[in-house]
């Protein structure tokens, strides 16, 4: 093992036969292993072949580097005549030539001037700063003294050629584009023949088109605008994608906006249906490209008309080509007129592995960069089990393809991932829609084989949820200086409500505990006051405790914590237990809580607080059975359980019971 590595270790080919004759005298004592090394170093039948080629790529290296000498020796010697004459240079027989020759060198030289042509800081480092502005001022005149043809004013077998010296009049509008006002400077003559320079750029429309379109948008519209129809209306020959859409759509949005109402004129007049059974393929192609462009840059009432065509469209018959267009833009716009057009087309297609079905999957939700995103607010829950349904039915799993080693995945592979993908969505919703669905999910028996990962992705996105509260630059210094942060959801003030009501627990616990003082108190008045001011010593900078939201004569005994880092609030009703009836204590949670003091957005947390001082017996208000403080306090607890059901789970509860009677015996004296 370890000398067939050796032998693929060689620093290079020229250096082979060397190295592996080198690894003799490391294997000498194994006949074996010196057999293998002669065998290897044996002429192959390819060495022929191979000295052919290492010639080949000898003689090509030599080319280059000769090459490379002679576009030195001709850059020095222009270099030359510009320094040591530049009179000469930029006479008017030689300027163009001055330039054609500078501007071949450009765009050799750094980085994104190969496009352009024009490199200012090349010119100035290697000559002067006049010598640049020499060479823009006629790279300006180039410019305006030709006129190139557009592909529609060029015989058919010349429409994807131009003239190389146009190239150098492309040079020059960006040598004038430096100056970020030279569009106002041009008169509407000079704008069209700019723009028909644009067309020439090689990987879209040039960077000073947005210029030339604020300035001039009805000279950019009569030139270009009038091209791009032409193209559009041009029957598919091989190549279906017109070059000047793409550039459009790579654009900035102020020069897109003029060629949004030819785009959508064409779409609206005839481009949305095959216009013959030729090139069908093309054809929708070219229809997707143009959808590509609405859809990327379109605003609110644009993409509403486009739904609206797509919806009527998929009313006619059509070839599939083009309903594999308009199904998912209708489905990427309005994802339930999407799905019921989706439900249309398969209703009498018999599940098969690779069905029409299949297919359908394939193009809506598979591994295409323009598949429909399930982040789009329109799906639902409700839609999304709709949806697994049907893909769960017509892309079963036990017809799905086992692979073994590497393969290229075909429509089948990109429907699975689909569905998958789907599945994947349902478990990404949240709240309690995303809870609701994933139960709906397992109770279907179409699932019963996720029903495990189902349950358990819920819990966890449940999980997450409550703790994925996020803080801003105050909170997190507070967690950091003090270890808690000021609550910024209800769910974060429930949390500190019933650590605050724990703390209470444990201060009755020490020795300074003033349990025997709270234990005299028989006012819920006089109660409310020692424990909000126990509150207030434990805020920590969370919350501020407010009671001014009693009434004047005092009659209400809630306590409100409200947070220092949002309107988030928390309230607790105080109730001595001493006197009060079991029935009276389980209506104060509803009755008095949560109508009277949690009936606002931000106060959803609250707390039935019940003190007790002496020993004594309850009444269950139902069974009329004796019933303990334990008893007790498991029946206030499953009131609460239930309000909180009957509520959708809006509001949050918790029924905290202090004990205030003694809790050991007076030892003897």
């Amino acid at each position: 093992m370890l000398l067939e590595a050796a032998l693929r270790l060689a620093p290079d080919a020229m250096s082979w036969k060397e190295h592996v004759s080198g690894l003799k005298h490391l294997v000498s004592d194994d006949p074996d292993l010196i057999a293998k090394i002669e065998e290897r170093l044996k002429r192959s039948k390819h060495d022929g072949e191979i000295k052919h080629w290492e010639r080949k790529t000898a003689e090509k290296k030599k080319q280059s580097e000769r090459k490379k000498l002679k576009a030195k020796a001709s850059w020095i010697q222009l270099w030359r005549e510009i320094a040591d004459h530049p009179d000469v240079a930029f006479s008017p027989e030689r300027r163009k030539t001055t330039a054609w020759d500078l501007w071949r060198v450009m765009q050799q030289y750094g980085e994104n001037h190969r496009e352009s042509g024009w490199n200012r800081l090349f010119i100035e480092k290697q000559f002067a700063r006049k010598t640049a502005d020499q060479i823009r001022k006629i790279l300006m005149d180039v410019w305006r003294g030709d006129r190139p043809t557009l592909p529609k004013e060029r015989p058919e077998d010349q429409q994807n050629t131009y003239l190389v010296w146009w190239q150098l009049g492309l040079a020059g509008i960006y040598a004038e584009a430096e100056d970020h006002k030279w569009a106002t400077k041009l008169s509407v003559e000079e704008a069209e023949v700019a723009c028909r320079y644009a067309p020439i750029e090689l990987n879209g429309l040039p960077h000073w088109m947005k210029n030339l379109v604020i300035q001039y948008p009805e000279a950019v519209n009569a030139t270009l605008g009038d091209e791009l129809s032409w193209e559009l209306e041009q029957k598919p020959r091989g190549q279906a994608r017109s070059m000047l859409l793409q550039s459009i759509n790579h654009a900035d949005e102020t020069v897109v906006e003029v060629f949004i109402p030819r785009i959508r004129s064409w779409l609206d007049s005839n481009g949305g249906l095959a216009d013959s059974e030729d090139r069908v393929s093309e054809q929708a192609q070219r229809l997707r490209q143009v959808i590509d462009v609405l859809l990327k840059h379109g605003d609110k009432n644009l993409l509403a008309w486009l739904a609206d065509l797509a919806h009527r469209r998929l009313q006619f018959q059509m070839p599939q080509e083009f309903a594999f267009v308009w199904l998912p833009t209708l489905m990427k716009l309005e994802p339930k007129l999407g799905l019921d057009a989706l439900e249309g087309q398969l209703q009498s297609i018999e599940p098969s592995v690779r069905s029409v079905a299949v297919t359908w999957f394939s193009v809506l939700f598979g591994d295409s960069s323009d598949a429909v995103d399930f982040s789009h607010p329109g799906f639902t829950g409700e839609l999304l089990l709709r949806l697994v349904r049907l893909a769960y039915f017509h892309v079963r799993p036990e017809d799905d393809t086992v692979h073994e080693g590497t393969y290229t995945p075909d429509t089948r592979d990109h429907a699975e991932r689909a569905r998958s993908q789907i599945v994947g969505a349902i478990f990404a919703l949240q709240g309690e829609e995303g809870w609701s669905t994933k139960l709906e999910m397992v109770e279907d028996s179409s699932f019963e084989h996720l029903k495990g990962r189902i349950m358990a992705k819920a819990e966890e996105g449940w999980a997450l949820e409550v703790d994925s509260v996020a803080f801003d630059d105050a909170q997190a210094i507070s967690l950091d200086r003090i270890g808690e942060a000021p609550p910024s959801t209800n769910e974060a003030m429930f949390a500190i409500l019933k650590d605050r009501l724990a703390d209470l627990d444990e201060l009755l616990l020490r020795d300074f505990s003033p349990r025997e003082a709270w234990g005299g108190i028989g006012d819920e008045r006089v109660m409310r006051r020692e424990i909000a001011r126990e509150l207030t010593q434990t805020a920590n900078g969370l919350y501020k405790v407010d009671q001014e939201a009693v009434t004047a004569d005092e009659k209400e005994t809630d306590i409100r914590l409200r947070s220092l880092g949002s309107e988030s609030e928390a309230v607790i009703e105080l109730k001595l237990a001493d006197n009060r009836t079991a029935r009276d204590l389980r209506d104060t949670i509803f009755d008095q809580l949560v109508r009277k003091y949690m009936a606002a957005d931000n106060c959803k947390s609250g707390c039935l607080l019940v003190t007790l001082a002496r020993d004594r017996k309850w009444q269950h208000p139902d069974t009329k059975q004796p019933i303990d403080l334990n008893d007790l306090k498991g029946l206030l607890e499953k009131e609460a359980k239930r309000i909180e059901g009957t509520m959708a789970d809006e509001v949050a509860l918790v029924v905290h019971i202090i004990d205030l009677r003694p809790r050991l015996p007076k030892e003897n004296a």
